[in-house]
């Protein structure tokens, strides 16, 4: 539907893209996170949140920017990037989560609250 479409991105699509809309727990940030299938479609799902926060490959990139740090650390939590930054697999993979941090523009207290790992913050 919304490559199809390719509507105008408001606050609730990039919302519904995120976190899932009627079916929470079913948006990206979820899949990010999610090493429970495979570690492939977490790592698709970095890449893909990379492009969607990145101006170089999307033209809405500063919108999706300015919703994902609306989004509760609790939600930003699910990611679980400290994951893929000790894992570091795949080609981009560490790269990939670095950017969705600075992306986020977090002070260093909430950045610290969200990785809740000393590795990937220094590393950061």
């Amino acid at each position: 539907w919304f490559l199809k479409k390719r509507p105008t991105v408001t606050k609730a699509i990039a919302h519904m893209l995120f976190v899932g809309g009627n079916h929470p727990q079913r948006g990206i940030l979820e899949e990010v996170g999610s090493f429970r299938h495979s570690e492939v479609s977490s790592m698709a799902a970095l890449g893909l949140l990379c492009r969607l926060l990145s101006d170089e490959y999307c033209s809405e990139a500063t919108r999706f920017r300015s919703n994902l740090q609306r989004l509760d650390l609790t939600v930003l939590a699910r990611m679980r990037l400290q994951h893929h930054i000790h894992r570091n697999r795949g080609q981009n993979n560490r790269l990939n989560a670095f950017r969705v941090l600075g992306a986020l523009n977090l002070p260093p207290d909430r950045l610290a609250t969200l990785l809740q790992d000393d590795f990937s913050l220094r590393e950061f």
